[in-house]
């Protein structure tokens, strides 16, 4: 990919890190505790950069890219990578909101009770979650993993599979402390419910990186927010 297109996974990255001055801290932070709003969006912005970065130089060693992002850089055709990404992506968002909608309905009466909320504003789980988490998970550490896993005496394939599952359970093990920071002690069965959900949901989006590139494991992770959301309005 040309610097160009590193530009362009900056600027969704940044964009990405300022929807988190969307979130209320009165309802994200448990109460008594105060931080200022810079110190919750400093360390997700440098760490979205470094993802950005680091990807743009891992993935094409393994051949993972940003087709869509490269066409338009490139100015060449994009729209038949951007059709290729589209149903899959669909089928990902749909079956996803499935997994979150589930999630939910299991979870919700024991955190019924808790002074903070999971659940940032629908835009910045658009736009945090579905475009700053593919930057930092998918196309930077699992790049990162499968340039070294590709070193190992297996094919390309495992190398990929595998960086997928790790990115995936780092990526569900990466949704912990917002638990903790809701319940002191939670019980097991609720800290599995949480890694077990999220990586799940991980090794999908994984899955849409390999096979359709970053944009369609964007459109994916989007498209879980937003059916979730809908359906949870449909039944309120």
């Amino acid at each position: 990919m040309k610097l160009q297109g590193l530009l362009i996974l900056i600027l969704l990255a940044l964009i990405a890190a300022s929807s988190l001055l969307l979130v209320p801290l009165k309802t994200a932070l448990p109460t008594g505790l105060e931080l200022p709003r810079a110190v919750l969006i400093i360390q997700p912005t440098v760490l979205l950069l470094l993802a950005a970065v680091v990807g743009w130089w891992a993935a094409p060693k393994v051949d993972l890219k940003a087709p869509i992002i490269a066409g338009l850089v490139r100015r060449r055709p994009y729209k038949a990578h951007l059709r290729c990404a589209l149903l899959p992506s669909l089928a990902v968002g749909i079956a996803g909101a499935l997994v979150l909608g589930a999630y939910g309905l299991v979870t919700a009466p024991f955190f019924a009770d808790a002074d903070v909320t999971l659940a940032p504003p629908l835009m910045t789980r658009v736009l945090y979650g579905g475009i700053g988490e593919e930057i930092m998970v998918r196309w930077g550490l699992m790049s990162l993993l499968a340039v070294g896993l590709a070193k190992l005496p297996i094919t390309r394939p495992a190398a990929l599979w595998n960086a997928n599952l790790i990115a995936a359970v780092l990526f569900g093990l990466g949704h912990l402390p917002t638990l903790y920071a809701v319940v002191a002690a939670p019980p097991a069965w609720i800290v599995t419910t949480v890694i077990v959900g999220n990586a799940a949901l991980g090794l999908a989006f994984g899955w849409l990186f390999m096979r359709r590139g970053l944009e369609s494991a964007m459109f994916g992770h989007i498209l879980v927010h937003l059916f979730a959301a809908a359906g949870a309005l449909a039944l309120a």
